[in-house]
């Protein structure tokens, strides 16, 4: 039955066409309660396996980053490490993320703490950190592509 046909015995709930993101979360929350479930069912010992494969993995990852910022000179973050090694497009992912975190954070319909946490949480504050990373974003795909002039 699609979504803009009527069931013959209404039932109160209104059916709507999902958006990518309710999609994407939708997968990835399946995704989520499907290991926790598959892990009861198999037991202890493939559980096991499964997590030192995985901590080893992440251990090995966090070094390879160590080894990288020990060896750079200069104080970088991931993004500047990661513009360092991996070029421009290495950076847009590291400046895209926090944009990313922000937004989820601040879903609209989501209740506002009860403490504050400084002058940095207001919302006009937070729009302009918003717009910085992303215009920093945009200038990293801009100088990519070589669409900024030779003297920026």
């Amino acid at each position: 039955m699609g979504i803009n046909q009527r069931s013959e015995a209404e039932s109160g709930l209104k059916a709507h066409a999902l958006g990518s993101l309710e999609s994407i979360a939708i997968i990835i929350g399946a995704g989520v309660f499907s290991m926790a479930y598959a892990a009861r069912k198999v037991g202890y010992l493939p559980r096991l396996a499964c997590l030192a494969i995985t901590s080893f993995f992440c251990i090995i990852t966090l070094l390879y980053m160590a080894e990288a910022s020990l060896r750079t000179r200069g104080n970088n973050q991931l993004s500047g490490l990661s513009r360092r090694y991996l070029g421009t497009f290495g950076g847009v992912p590291m400046g895209i993320i926090p944009i990313l975190l922000l937004n989820a954070a601040r879903r609209s319909g989501d209740r506002q703490p009860e403490f504050t946490c400084g002058w940095y949480a207001h919302p006009s504050i937070q729009v302009a950190i918003i717009a910085i990373f992303a215009a920093s974003g945009v200038y990293a795909v801009a100088s990519a592509l070589g669409m900024l002039p030779a003297s920026w």
